[in-house]
């Protein structure tokens, strides 16, 4: 991870109260390996947090102006830029946060960093976190402040790779809140869901078909698995993803790990066709149409050959001849 830059502006303001001010910081933090630990850890948390929803701006570009502030900065590249960048930024957080009476603020990191030849931008607000330490010298119990990284309030990462390159496609994530935060975070970002419901499901599904791929189930602990998941989507209308893996997955966190990567929004109303998936087959192309339940590859009606490619079913009551219209 190369770390380009890291600015910190504090935004405080009391609960209930609609009025917040800002402790501006006049320059970045100077880089050092204590900087660039606290930005690796920052990102490691980030990446792992379930409750990410994934998209890009919004078009109206004059009434969400954080993406006018970004690209300002992105084409300009200076240090001078980047604490313009951050201070505009900040001054309109400090706006939108005044219609969220239970935000308390906190401390709004912005990080320039490079991964794998790709650079990300992202927004992270920080709060304190209180605790006790002991003098080494007395041993007396102390009050101790510091940064919960841990517990990470709200955030944004922007791949801006992508974003300068024009890709039509997600380059913006931010972490879900109660829904306060989440509508003045969103509209600070001015972010878009760019993933359908019908997509969600169809990532959750492909991510559900990894899990059991990579853990070797057999047919009947992934068929019982089929039936868990899609009892969990069926069930819902509003998809935790972090519910459904410990539901999948209790033991480890595997399967939320898949789904993570495959950068799946969290929230989204499961497209019902969608989840079907996981009760039947179906293919379908201009000279052959297949739709049947996986209960009959259970019973054994029906049997794949994979050395031969062959679809077997098998017709005893002779429905299917009739259907044919064989002459005997």
């Amino acid at each position: 991870m190369e770390v380009r830059r890291i600015i910190v502006h504090a935004v405080k303001k009391e609960q209930h109260n609609h009025e917040a001010e800002i402790q501006f910081r006049p320059a970045a933090l100077p880089l050092n390996e204590k900087l660039k630990g606290f930005a690796e850890e920052l990102e490691k948390v980030y990446k792992s947090k379930p409750g990410k929803i994934y998209g890009i701006f919004e078009a109206d570009t004059d009434t969400f102006q954080f993406q006018n502030y970004l690209k300002n900065y992105i084409q300009s590249d200076t240090d001078q830029d980047f604490i313009v960048f951050a201070k505009q930024s900040t001054n309109l957080f400090k706006e939108k946060l005044r219609s969220a009476q239970a935000s308390t603020g906190g401390y709004l990191f912005f990080l320039d960093y490079i991964i794998n030849s790709t650079r990300y931008l992202a927004i992270i607000v920080v709060t304190d976190k209180h605790g006790y330490v002991l003098s080494p010298e007395t041993l007396d119990m102390l009050d101790n402040i510091s940064l919960d990284i841990e517990h990470l309030a709200m955030g944004a990462r922007i791949n801006c790779t992508r974003l300068t390159e024009g890709e039509e496609t997600k380059y913006l994530s931010f972490l879900r809140g109660t829904k306060g935060i989440t509508e003045y975070f969103i509209s600070f970002i001015g972010c878009k869901n760019y993933q359908s419901n019908r997509e969600s499901t169809n990532l959750v599904i492909h991510a559900f078909y990894d899990y059991c791929n990579q853990n070797n189930f057999d047919p009947a602990e992934r068929r019982n698995l089929e039936e868990l998941l899609y009892d969990e989507l069926k069930g819902t209308q509003e998809v935790d993803l972090s519910a459904i893996a410990r539901r999948i997955d209790p033991n480890t966190d595997e399967f939320l790990t898949i789904m993570l990567e495959k950068e799946i929004s969290d929230g989204f109303s499961p497209d019902k066709n969608i989840i079907k998936k996981l009760k039947r087959v179906r293919y379908r192309s201009a000279e052959l149409s297949i739709d049947f339940s996986k209960t009959l590859l259970d019973s054994g009606r029906i049997q794949y050959n994979e050395s031969d490619q062959c679809l077997v079913i098998r017709d005893k009551a002779g429905v299917l001849k009739k259907a044919i219209q064989i002459d005997e």
